[in-house]
This record gives structure tokens, C-alpha cells and sequence, in this order.
């Protein structure tokens, strides 16, 4: 995503602002993917990624016009093949980590699926990030219901019933459901504005920690490790393993050395995953064997086990194949553990929700038949 500082809004020009907030706003996963196959189907026909991206902007400038950020973009990615410099920083800026790694490999590649097999990966991924929060869904809205209903029932219903039937009788004993409304109402209005803004320092602590807390040291491998068992947050290391183990399949394909592969990877992923890539390529130089050092800390043990059998006595192009295969199936895996995941929650939240609706009824019912 394309971040527009104060301060770099004073340097830039309009025509840079108005690129910036289009990518911002237009190029989404969507966009580059079709983005990306328009380039493919060029390569496909054996011309250089020069004239590829030069036909690609021919074809956008036709669609949308030369002023286009497509035209722009292709601009930008020409002048980056041409110079040797920045491009991964073109990269990097925008376009989603796969994607990115794809047009790399298409610039020494003659393999004609990298593109299709990108874009399978990331629908995967959506499919998963969707079905995952979709499953969620449901038990959420009844059990915020239940807390909604009983807390408007506790701030509005409740206090003019006590209040009517101050007139005629004692009111120091509640019902159990008016007192647990009363309770709600006044926790939530006591305290509501700071619970939000815990879930929301929250998630933001989450999104920094996610991508760049490093287990570098024993506190920060016990943090991690918290985190990668924590539902939904699992899902951010469920996906890039299966991310990396497609990735480097696909650069495997394409006759590149280890080495190379691994330098590339760590220009794209996060620095968690750098970590590891790190502790692989060393793996790798010290001659260790591929099963003590292949994505280890990455990998889930399931997928450990998908890939053992191609650990050795495999060639790089069968290895490489498999990888591409596992890592199809590894995402089956993913599937199970977010059942599991879900299956739990969603049971918590509908008994949760259910009760805290019935408590509600109750406190409507209880404080009408209150001031008899």
C-alpha cells in the first residue's frame, strides 16, 4: 500500500500524487494479476520483457488512455529493466509479494505457467482468508447482538421500570437478568470507549508484530510462538508457508541455483520470514541435509510431512515439481487447522450470544412484571 506522509506530499507533483493515489485505489490483487498475465502473454510468445512491457503499455493506452497509471507503471518497470537499478523497489512498492516474485522469474524464465500457477496461489489465499472470517461470521453478529441487546435493554428498559416502580415497592432486589442488564449498561458506558481503543492498539500492535517480530532471542521466540498459535494470527504464517514452498517451487522450476533463489525470496517476504531464509541458506552452505534446514520454522509439521518423502533421492526438476504440488496440497492443511479454529470459536460465540439473547428476553419480561 502506498503511504502519503505531510511530508512527502510538500516534494512530489501532481502527476505523482495522482499515480500514487490510483495505485492506491485501482491496483488491487485483481488488477495486478490481469496486469501481469498481459505482460505473460507476450513473454509467451518469445519476445524480451522490453518489448513485452512495451506492448503492454500499447494495450492499456488504448483502454484507458495514454495518461493512464497503467502507462505509467509500465514506464516506471521499463526504466528499472534498462537500468539494472530499483526495480525490485517498483516491485516491492506495487505489487502484492507474489506477483512481484513472478515477474522476476518471468525476466530468465521459459516456463509458460508461472503466471497461472501465481494466481491460483493467491486465489487459494483469498479463499482460505474468506472462508476462514465467512465461518466467523454468524456466531459474531449473534454473540455482539447478545451484548448489544442486553446492554441497550440495561441503559433504556431497565432504569424506567425501576424508576416507575419506586413508587410502590422496595427495588433493592433485582431479578438476576435486570441486574446483569444494569451491570452491562453500566460497564460498557463506563468503559466502552476504552475497550475499543484497546482492540484497536491491539490489532495495530498485531499487524507490526506479524510481519516483523524476529525470534532473535528467547522472549522474542516465546512471543512468536504465541502469536503463530493464536487464531487468526496463525493465519498470516499458515499462508506464507505455503506461499514460500509454491515460490521456491517455481523458482526451482526455472533452473535457478539455491542461493539465488533464496537471495531473491528475502528481497520480497517480511522480516520474520527473512529470518529464516537466513537460518536456510545457512543450512544450505554448511551442506546440511534438506530436511534440517528446508523452510524449518516456517513450515508447519504437516507440511513437514507432505515434503519429507522429496527430501532426498529426488532430482531438482521432481523436487521442484513436488514443491508446486505440496503446495496445493498444504493448503488442505491449512483448511483442517481453521476448521478446528473456527469450529471452536463459533461454538463459544453461539452459546455465548445465545444465552446473553435470552438474558435480554428474561430482562424485558422480569422488568415488566417488576412494578406489579
Amino acid at each position: 500500500m502506498i503511504s502519503l506522509s505531510v511530508d512527502s506530499l510538500r516534494k512530489i507533483s501532481w502527476s505523482e500524487f495522482k499515480f500514487r493515489w490510483d495505485i492506491g485505489a485501482q491496483f488491487k490483487i485483481d488488477a495486478q494479476i490481469e496486469f501481469i498475465k498481459q505482460i505473460n502473454s507476450f513473454t509467451d510468445n518469445n519476445l524480451s520483457i522490453l518489448k513485452a512491457i512495451e506492448l503492454t503499455k500499447e494495450s492499456y493506452q488504448n483502454i484507458y488512455g495514454s495518461k493512464s497509471f497503467y502507462c505509467t507503471l509500465c514506464d516506471r518497470l521499463t526504466q528499472s529493466v534498462e537500468s539494472g537499478e530499483g526495480q525490485r523497489g517498483v516491485l516491492n512498492k506495487y505489487f502484492h509479494p507474489n506477483i512481484a516474485i513472478a515477474y522476476e522469474v518471468m525476466r530468465f524464465s521459459q516456463k509458460k505457467n508461472v503466471v497461472t500457477e501465481v494466481s491460483e496461489l493467491i486465489v487459494l489465499e483469498r479463499d482460505l482468508i474468506k472462508n476462514a472470517f465467512t465461518t466467523m461470521a454468524s456466531p459474531a453478529m449473534l454473540f455482539f447482538g447478545g451484548i448489544g441487546s442486553l446492554t441497550f435493554i440495561g441503559a433504556t428498559v431497565v432504569p424506567k421500570m425501576i424508576e416507575r416502580a419506586d413508587k410502590i415497592k422496595d427495588t433493592n432486589e433485582l431479578p438476576i437478568e435486570m441486574d446483569l442488564a444494569l451491570g452491562f449498561a453500566s460497564f460498557f458506558s463506563s468503559y466502552g470507549l476504552f475497550i475499543a481503543a484497546f482492540f484497536l492498539l491491539l490489532i495495530g500492535a498485531l499487524k507490526f508484530l506479524l510481519p516483523n517480530l524476529v525470534p532473535s532471542t528467547p522472549t522474542k521466540a516465546l512471543i512468536r510462538h504465541k502469536i503463530d498459535n493464536l487464531w487468526p494470527c496463525s493465519l498470516y504464517k499458515s499462508l506464507w508457508s505455503v506461499r514460500l514452498i509454491k515460490l521456491y517451487g517455481l523458482l526451482k522450476q526455472s533452473n535457478i541455483r539455491d542461493t539465488e533463489i533464496l537471495k531473491l525470496l528475502k528481497l520480497f517476504v517480511p522480516p520474520f520470514c527473512r529470518f529464516y531464509l537466513n537460518k536456510m541458506e545457512q543450512g544450505f552452505l554448511e551442506g546440511k541435509p534438506k530436511r534440517d534446514y528446508f523452510l524449518k520454522g516456517i513450515i508447519s509439521k504437516n507440511q513437514e510431512v507432505r515434503l519429507s518423502p522429496y527430501f532426498s533421492h529426488s532430482s531438482n526438476e521432481d523436487f521442484a515439481n513436488n514443491l508446486i504440488v505440496v503446495s496445493t496440497q498444504a493448503t488442505q492443511d491449512v483448511s483442517m487447522q481453521f476448521r478446528r479454529a473456527t469450529k471452536k470459536y463459533s461454538l463459544f460465540l453461539y452459546m455465548t450470544g445465545a444465552v446473553l439473547m435470552v438474558l435480554s428476553i428474561g430482562a424485558v419480561f422480569e422488568s415488566a412484571n417488576f412494578i406489579y
